[in-house]
């Protein structure tokens, strides 16, 4: 009898040291989130060369970009638009060209940067559903990103940057503004695995 009991016990403490291997540590919720593709995919930017923009409504770049590209000497200004010079033609390598739509390019600007896992929330038990983890991460320049922040940009194109990246000037050094994001990861018979994000603020 004295065996039995304790070979129970030895099971109940494997049964609860499974369970305990089953959720979702910070650790592993970190790796998760840095290695997937959506938080790693780049933010870029629009251009348009190499085609007019009359007649090509949906070929419309962003203007503040294009005008960064253009004090760098990447981009050319045409009657109808604008073009590459031969530094852009080499810089456009890195560059996604829409295969649709030749001659507008998206450009690797910016990169999303994990910061910490502030929090994981679990579902109620038998409420079924994700679990969530919460994070922080702020945007940090792609190589094009540093050289059109650091160009001779318009006041336009700073705005842009400060808008969309959170980007600013602080005691003379570039930071970014920290966001808090949202993860819901499932787990599946192979592990835990992202089901989608939300990027937003916390404030907003």
């Amino acid at each position: 009898m004295r065996t039995c009991g304790l070979l129970v016990a030895a099971l109940s403490a494997l049964i609860v040291a499974g369970c305990g291997g089953d959720k979702l540590s910070r650790p592993k919720a970190a790796e998760l989130i840095k290695t997937s593709e959506k938080f790693s995919a780049p933010s870029c930017g629009v251009t348009v060369a190499g085609r007019t923009f009359h007649g090509f409504a949906d070929y419309t770049g962003e203007k503040e970009i294009s005008d960064a590209l253009v004090s760098l000497g990447l981009l050319t200004r045409k009657e109808s638009g604008f073009a590459l010079t031969p530094d852009g033609v080499s810089a456009s390598k890195d560059w996604r060209e829409d295969p649709k739509r030749p001659g507008l390019f998206r450009i690797p600007l910016a990169r999303r940067e994990f910061g910490d896992i502030t929090g994981i929330v679990e579902p109620a038990v038998g409420a079924g559903g994700n679990t969530e983890a919460q994070f922080t991460w702020q945007w940090t320049w792609a190589p094009m990103g540093v050289k059109i922040a650091d160009a001779d940009s318009t006041a336009d194109t700073i705005a842009k940057l400060s808008h969309d990246y959170g980007y600013e000037i602080s005691n003379g050094k570039p930071t970014f503004e920290l966001h808090h994001g949202r993860a819901a990861f499932r787990r599946y018979d192979d592990g835990w695995r992202v089901e989608n994000f939300d990027f937003k603020r916390e404030d907003q």
